[in-house]
């Protein structure tokens, strides 16, 4: 499996991070309806990890190309999104930006980049908050 394709092969971000990538040729690999509440995101999914060895409050945004509706889910385990989901975000339209402030255990994360539909180019900036 290639980097990213699923939460055993995410690709590890420092905190702060940042990431440019694109979910183009990748498979829709992590599956929860509920993160956030009532949204599916069927499109391809890209999946980061962050270590944090205390609790933290961090900003995950991410910034897409023109045509991507992008989803936000912040998960402890890829198999139990909806269980494990601490937070998710699906505000905006195609092209818009989605920001996601969350409050987190110390431990491994996994920041899920989905899409609603479309695959395509996006820049993913995790920042740590007071």
């Amino acid at each position: 499996l290639a980097a990213g394709e699923r939460c055993g092969t995410a690709i590890a971000l420092p905190v702060p991070g940042r990431f440019v990538g694109t979910t183009a040729g990748r498979a829709n690999d992590v599956f929860g309806n509920q993160c956030p509440a009532g949204w599916s995101p069927a499109g391809a999914d890209q999946v980061f990890s962050v270590d944090l060895p205390a609790p933290r409050r961090l900003r995950i945004r991410v910034q897409p190309g023109a045509d991507v509706d992008p989803v936000i889910q912040v998960v402890s385990d890829c198999a139990d999104v909806n269980g494990t989901c601490a937070g998710g975000v699906n505000n905006r339209l195609i092209g818009g930006e989605e920001v996601l402030e969350v409050q987190l255990a110390a431990g491994v994360w996994y920041i899920v980049v989905d899409h609603v539909q479309a695959p395509g180019p996006f820049l993913l900036e995790v920042t740590p908050l007071p």
